[in-house]
């Protein structure tokens, strides 16, 4: 730091035109911005969430960490409200955010991935501590599911299986197809003991990869623009930032009013 201001100190005595003066101050002001909040958000939020214990140095889930975030989907259909739902975080990189959800029949007829936005929180709102708000507007792209099963707690697997398993019980049962998107469970006590049968079998090593990948889809969530909020009892306001992506890389990011 004591060097960075030292070479400052030298250009800006180097410095006698005006003109060069404000380009240099602008490269300086830019400079410290990016070492303050990060170039990448997506870096930046690994990092934190690092800091907090709940992935390791990769970005990946660590074991028993409660690492979630609400995602909101367009409709399908205009009038219809977006689909809210809370999604678990499996992998943070520099390209995306990681997740899984249960399988899916893939009805859209766009070409185009359906618009997204999420909402991540982290901290505690007390004195002394700092909490986050992370937003973001982007899409979701298909993973390869065993590019992060690895991260996946083995109970979202459990009973991911397991749902699928009822689904399809239900299914034979009612002789109609498709099952309701949001089925109901007609005997808890029946579906209880489901699941146990299913952890019993995972943990036993008798769920092939097929029946897996038939009830678990991956996606890596790619954000357009990002924000981060943070603040506390003890800070004077919200400090806000903006990251805007131009379809090559992330754009200098942006110190915004708090509200």
């Amino acid at each position: 730091m004591n060097a960075s201001i030292n070479l400052t100190k030298h250009l800006l005595t180097q410095t006698t035109s005006p003109n060069k003066f404000l380009k240099l101050a602008s490269c300086i002001r830019n400079a410290h911005t990016l070492i303050q909040v990060g170039s990448n958000p997506l870096e930046v939020l690994r990092s934190t969430s690092e800091k907090r214990n709940l992935c390791d140095v990769e970005g990946k889930r660590r074991p028993g960490a409660y690492w979630v975030f609400g995602m909101s989907s367009n409709g399908m259909d205009d009038g219809v409200a977006p689909n809210l739902r809370t999604v678990g975080l499996q992998q943070i990189t520099k390209h995306g955010i990681d997740y899984v959800t249960r399988k899916h029949d893939s009805s859209s007829s766009s070409s185009l991935p359906p618009p997204q936005s999420i909402l991540y929180t982290m901290g505690k709102y007390k004195p002394g501590e700092t909490m986050e708000q992370w937003r973001g507007e982007g899409y979701s792209q298909e993973l390869g599911l065993q590019e992060i099963l690895d991260c996946v707690p083995h109970y979202t697997i459990v009973e991911m299986i397991a749902s699928q398993r009822g689904r399809l019980e239900l299914q034979d049962e009612i002789k109609e197809e498709p099952v309701d998107e949001r089925t109901a469970i007609h005997r808890r006590t029946r579906f209880m003991e489901l699941v146990q049968r299913t952890r019993v079998a995972f943990e036993n090593g008798d769920i092939d990869m097929e029946e897996i990948e038939q009830s678990l889809s991956a996606y890596r969530y790619i954000p357009n623009r990002m924000e981060r909020m943070m603040g506390g009892p003890d800070h004077i306001m919200w400090d806000r930032w903006e990251w805007k992506h131009d379809g090559d890389d992330w754009l200098e990011p942006r110190h915004l009013l708090p509200y």
